[in-house]
């Protein structure tokens, strides 16, 4: 096969830029030009087993035999793609040929290829050697099924159209893939347009949450004042149940003693007493009152003051009865309370108080912090290229998750920086130059690697790291001053070279005795073995050598 020949092949690969991997199907139903010029003959499926490549093998030869033309089977086991041809007239024995578009450390490092085989064994044994897989994973429990589809493999056969196409039907062709192509950029344009609604509407709701936020915000300061006015409530409950525990204490002890009521009993019943217990209110409208009957039982003496005892205790158990009422709703409402009141924590970098739905947690250390000062604080060092990301508090030597980052509301953009930062810890960034896209690499293959592929699919663009001069696959080896390509020029020319200085010679014609044409070398050699015979420019010395070195040298 010549040098040009598989770039010719190869040319729709290499201008192939997307490096999604299609199907068969896709490719030959959508391709208007593949499906004019292919025809599909039958497709195939099975274990991906050295029995069912040999079936695969054998069947592309037996349509090769019975069509008498060239014929290639697709083999699929994902995720490798293999093509294999039968070549028809290729002589007596039956010639295959395996190209396999991915380069292979151990048979063909440089790139793709195309591997010849003149049997069917021997094909068969190439394919199941480059399609083998590990059984015992396969058979481990909760596999994916992703690993499942290495067991699997399909074979679609195509042959060459019988019709030869037209310059007209060529160009019905190309005005078919034309539409095709207009037809699929409408249809980016509308996916661009839906992604333009989302991306409004998803602001929109952005709004949305900012407003809520600052509703939950002012319900939360509302409920904190609800808060403080629950406490001075139960505040004054407690007050409320000692004075009537004291009531209580001393009409015990006046009636265990069987006497009249003491002094201190009557102070507890008198009027002012009473409606200090019932509430605020009650006490408030009837001041005047108490105080004119304040001043009315002072004038009457100690038996005026044991006549009115009997109506104030009525009174205060009427106001008991009333109390312990209220105190059960109260006691209720506060219960309530509680349960719907949340949890608070300080942040520990603006000092302020938050609901415990606004923390953010950084770990190890398990310091905490709101929301916004975290975000503000990693957007800071994702900015300034600072990485690893430390703890605000305590410089721990840990970032956060790549999830606890995300969450905190960052950009795409800023986020993309972060993940850049992250994967610069073991790999590096590379820029064809020739497909002109960016890729991050292996920093440990990069460095142990003096030619550099370009991993995207579709481009195959090779360059010397040290250098970065382009690397021809099928070309010598490379060296970055030329010396290899020159030793590969040397051999396929039938060059010499110089015995006393290394010079490239070359014999036009004329006999085979050489002189160095290098200024200061004067030496001569021979340009059938390449030995030196002399290095002289004295004619006497010059006549001896030649006739001593002819009489041994064998002339070829």
């Amino acid at each position: 096969m010549s040098t040009g020949r598989p770039q010719d092949i190869l040319r729709p690969c290499l201008s192939w830029s997307n490096p999604t991997h299609l199907a068969v199907d896709d490719i030959y139903l959508n391709a208007p030009a593949f499906q004019k010029s292919l025809v599909c003959e039958d497709n195939d499926y099975g274990n991906a087993s050295r029995k069912f490549l040999r079936k695969l093998i054998e069947k592309l030869a037996g349509i090769t035999q019975e069509r008498g033309v060239s014929a290639c089977v697709i083999i699929t086991r994902p995720p490798e793609i293999i093509a294999c041809f039968s070549i028809a007239d290729a002589g007596s024995s039956p010639l295959f040929i395996i190209f396999d578009s991915h380069p292979r450390p151990d048979k063909h490092p440089e790139g793709a290829a195309f591997i010849f085989h003149r049997s069917i064994s021997a094909s068969t044994a190439y394919l199941a050697d480059l399609l083998k897989y590990d059984a015992d994973v396969v058979r481990e429990l909760g596999i994916q099924w992703e690993a499942q589809l290495l067991t699997q493999c399909s074979g679609d056969f195509f042959i060459a159209s019988e019709s030869r196409l037209t310059a007209e039907q060529w160009a019905q062709t190309a005005l078919q893939a034309s539409l095709q192509a207009v037809g699929i950029q409408a249809r980016v344009r509308e996916v661009e347009l839906t992604n333009q609604e989302l991306l409004a509407e998803r602001k929109r709701l952005n709004g949305e949450v900012r407003a809520l936020e600052r509703d939950l915000l002012r319900s939360v300061d509302a409920l904190q004042r609800e808060k403080a006015r629950t406490e001075r409530y139960r505040k004054e409950i407690s007050d409320r149940t000692a004075a009537l525990a004291n009531l209580r204490a001393a009409r015990s002890s006046s009636e265990n003693a069987g006497g009249p009521p003491s002094n201190s009993l009557l102070d507890f019943f008198r009027p002012e007493n009473v409606w200090t217990i019932v509430g605020r209110s009650q006490r408030q409208g009837t001041s005047g009152a108490s105080q004119s009957q304040s001043r009315t039982s002072n004038k009457k003496g100690k038996s005026s003051d044991h006549q009115a005892g009997p109506d104030d205790l009525a009174v205060a158990l009427e106001a008991q009865l009333a109390f312990d009422k209220e105190n059960e709703e109260l006691k209720g409402q506060l219960a309530e309370l509680q349960r719907a009141q949340p949890k608070f924590f300080d942040c520990g970098i603006c000092l302020e108080t938050y609901q415990e739905d606004h923390v953010a947690i950084v770990r190890p250390c398990d310091h905490i912090c709101c929301r916004a000062c975290l975000k503000t604080h990693t957007v800071t060092k994702v900015e300034e290229y600072s990485y690893p990301i430390l703890c605000p508090l305590c410089i721990a030597d840990r970032s956060s998750t790549a999830y606890g980052v995300q969450s905190l509301g960052l950009t795409e953009k800023q986020y993309d920086i972060f993940v850049e930062m992250q994967m610069l810890k073991f790999s590096i960034m590379i820029t064809c130059r020739s497909c002109a896209q960016s890729v991050f690499v292996d920093k440990a293959e990069f460095e142990a690697s003096k030619i550099i592929h370009c991993p995207l699919a579709g481009c195959g663009y090779a360059w010397c790291k040290q250098c970065s001069q382009a690397v021809e696959f099928a070309g010598p080896e490379h060296s970055c001053d030329g010396s290899k390509e020159l030793e590969h020029v040397m051999k396929q020319r039938g060059w010499k070279q110089c015995p006393g200085c290394n010079t490239p010679t070359e014999r036009i014609s004329g006999c085979n005795h050489m002189t160095c044409g290098a200024p200061g070398c004067n030496s001569h050699f021979c340009y059938s073995c390449g030995q030196l015979i002399v290095r002289s420019g004295l004619p006497r010395d010059l006549t001896k050598a030649i006739s001593a070195h002819y009489a041994r040298c064998n002339l070829r």
